[in-house]
């Protein structure tokens, strides 16, 4: 067996689409599969380097998206017109280039049949002729139904309807077809004839996470809801943001708080109660999330996406599942994930969009521990059955005609890596040539040139334009008290910057030495000072240093004293002082025996994941942006590395030397290293 996998998205781990064909590609035999990528100029999505062995032709896809042309009434016939001399123009001198090069390819490469995924005008053209031309089976990929793509991408009707023409020949014409979830295999069944097999993306079963036993119901104890992935349902997120904010933040008078994984910013005004952590990869998303109590996955009710919300199954779905966690789906009655997650029991559906219907799914979750708690382990169970490695295993090799997996037997991955010594057949990604020679670079290139001219202009003409102003006295004498006035502030602020930098010396002195038990706020504890030790991490140190942050501090408990005053049983104390400080205990070893000189890897599987996972559900919960930690004990600083690292805030070591022999510290851009001398005792 020798596959063409023709793709507008290459296996990366940057994109959703290439993740999911990374996992897929692992399932084919080395030296058994060759890519032909057609790959969007503007995206900067490269190979891993474990699929160095795989040979891969890259070429530049061209424009397939109009949307940027104006929408305004009386320009919406020109946009249309440009869109459809732009579409024919493609179709006519560039496709045929395309085929003849994959044909090409296919052939060097001896490949017995064709994996064509479905994603976009150019591999939709390209894929039956691909196929028809090499004389070889097709076997169709499809992640979304092309009306969407083409409503999203503002495709002239006249091409729209022959594009879906071809999208519909290329799948009535394929041996096999994979599809995003039951309901399109389903459909194609009916409609072409096909064989047509759900392939969704699936994760190692290590993934899984242990679901939540129960669900507090402390009106003190935070909610923290989670959602990763991208916001193409945006007026549904809103919709979630407005319900929360006018019932105070709070779900059965429990405090409520965001966190966003994903590669951009949640729509919307900035919140306070919403933490964005951005990318993470899914081994540390599934972590992540398994700390949430909820996972919110919102679904477009827009009926121009009906076929997409009916058909498509979200990759953030699966990815939930994995974390063990109750799921409030908000979307559509008639969608896909609506339904897995009614028949499956493991997630509570809203089915319409207003603000109240979400909330009181989420009302009613929280206020039934009973049922969260089954809801949780019938998402893990879930995972377990339909999205791991092995069931994708099951369903790849029945689409793409390979041998079937034994039953109990583990999902078949292969090593794509180069072998020593062997030379580089591939090409990571897209050259310079390459991409200047497609619409989206040279339209950059033209945008930025139009954004430079004025300010050009401006640079040039704005000793004129002041010279024949100040003809006018009044004018220049209100120029130069401004500028006076700037100067003046100018000079303030040098000042201001001089005294705080003053101020952080005496303090950092003055922390040196312990303060009497007496003098310290209430909720504050500092650890026992010695002779010739460093300066501690206190809550009061810290504060004074991070006034505006709101930090957590890790140290131990002081000799002989109890958690008394402590939040609930996990050592965390209430702010106090200056700036928004929480103290929280840790042990100075852990269990763990980690050294200075241990690699990071080496370092942080040796961190126990429960403890790390009770410390993020806190951070995340109380929106902490800096861990705090004292540097004379490499556990409790890998510790904080390691929990800022997964909460994206910023870690401070407070130490009285920089531990040069510690690589770990300076391999981390998000560590905050705080030297300070030692004082004798």
């Amino acid at each position: 067996m020798k596959i063409l996998l023709l793709t507008d998205i290459p296996p990366c781990d940057n994109f959703t689409a290439g993740l999911v064909l990374s996992a897929m590609v692992r399932l084919v035999p080395r030296d058994e599969i060759c890519i032909f990528s057609v790959t969007n100029p503007a995206l900067d999505m490269r190979l891993g380097e474990e699929f160095a062995n795989i040979p891969i032709e890259m070429n530049a896809k061209p424009n397939e998206n109009w949307s940027w042309l104006p929408r305004r009434r009386s320009m919406r016939a020109l946009s249309a017109a440009a869109a459809f001399a732009g579409e024919k123009f493609i179709e006519t001198a560039i496709i045929p280039s395309l085929i003849r090069k994959a044909v090409k390819f296919g052939q060097n490469q001896h490949v017995d049949r064709v994996w064509a995924v479905l994603q976009g005008q150019t591999t939709i053209r390209m894929a039956a002729a691909v196929a028809q031309r090499l004389g070889v089976p097709l076997h169709t990929h499809v992640w979304d139904p092309f009306s969407w793509w083409a409503k999203a991408h503002g495709i002239d009707r006249f091409h729209t309807r022959r594009v879906q023409a071809q999208f519909d020949k290329a799948i009535a014409a394929s041996q096999g077809v994979a599809t995003a979830s039951v309901p399109m295999a389903e459909l194609y069944k009916q409609r072409f004839g096909v064989s047509a097999i759900p392939v969704i993306a699936s994760h190692h079963k290590s993934m899984a996470q242990q679901p939540a036993a129960d669900a507090s119901t402390s009106r003190e104890k935070p909610l923290v809801i989670g959602m990763a992935g991208q916001f193409y349902a945006a007026n549904e997120w809103l919709q979630l943001l407005h319900a929360l904010r006018s019932a105070g933040w709070q779900v059965a008078g429990r405090p409520v708080r965001a966190v966003i994984l994903g590669p951009q910013q949640p729509p919307g005004t900035p919140d306070p109660h919403v933490s964005f952590l951005g990318w993470k990869s899914q081994k540390d998303a599934a972590f992540i999330l398994s700390q949430c109590d909820i996972l919110y996955c919102p679904y477009p009710f827009d009926p121009g996406m009906k076929e997409v919300s009916q058909y498509s199954f979200p990759s953030k779905l699966v990815l939930y599942l994995s974390a063990g966690r109750p799921i409030v789906f908000h979307g559509p009655d008639y969608s896909s994930p609506a339904k897995y997650i009614r028949n499956h029991r493991c997630g509570l559906v809203a089915t319409t969009l207003a603000a109240t219907a979400i909330y009181n799914e989420l009302e009613r979750l929280v206020s039934n521990p009973e049922n969260y708690r089954q809801m949780a382990a019938n998402a893990r169970t879930a995972f377990l059955k339909d999205f791991t490695l092995e069931s994708m295993d099951r369903a790849f090799n029945a689409f793409i005609g390979g041998d079937d997996l034994e039953e109990g037997a583990d999902a078949r991955l292969h090593d794509h890596r180069r072998r020593s010594g062997q030379a580089v057949i591939y090409r990571a990604g897209l050259t310079n040539e390459q991409r200047r020679l497609t619409l989206p670079w040279i339209g950059r290139q033209v945008r930025s040139r139009i954004s430079a001219g004025p300010r050009s202009l401006l640079r040039h003409y704005k000793p004129v334009v002041r010279r024949v102003a100040f003809t006018i006295p009044r004018l220049e004498s209100l120029y130069r008290e401004i500028h006076a006035l700037y100067a003046e502030k100018a000079a303030l602020l040098e000042r201001v910057n001089g005294l705080e930098s003053e101020n952080a010396k005496l303090k950092s002195l003055l922390g040196m030495t312990p303060s009497k038990p007496s003098e310290m706020s209430e909720p504050v504890r500092e650890l026992p000072a010695t002779a010739a030790l460093p300066v501690t991490a206190s809550p009061k140190l810290i504060g004074e240093m991070y006034p505006a942050g709101k930090t957590l501090v890790l140290a131990d408990l002081p000799g002989g004293q109890s958690t008394s005053g402590f939040d609930d049983d996990t050592g965390l104390r209430k702010p106090a002082g200056a700036g928004l400080v929480r103290y929280l205990y840790l042990p100075e070893d852990g269990g763990c025996n980690i050294n200075w000189t241990d690699e990071w890897k080496h370092a942080a599987e040796q961190l126990p994941r429960n403890g790390l996972g009770e410390k993020l559900h806190l951070v995340m919960a109380h929106g902490l942006d800096r861990i705090a930690v004292e540097g004379n004990t490499p556990f409790r600083v890998a510790f904080a590395v390691e929990l800022a690292r997964l909460a994206s805030c910023r870690a401070v070591i407070v130490s009285a030397d920089a531990h040069t022999t510690c690589t770990w510290l300076h391999e981390h851009g998000h560590i905050d290293h705080v030297i300070l001398p030692v004082q004798a005792g």
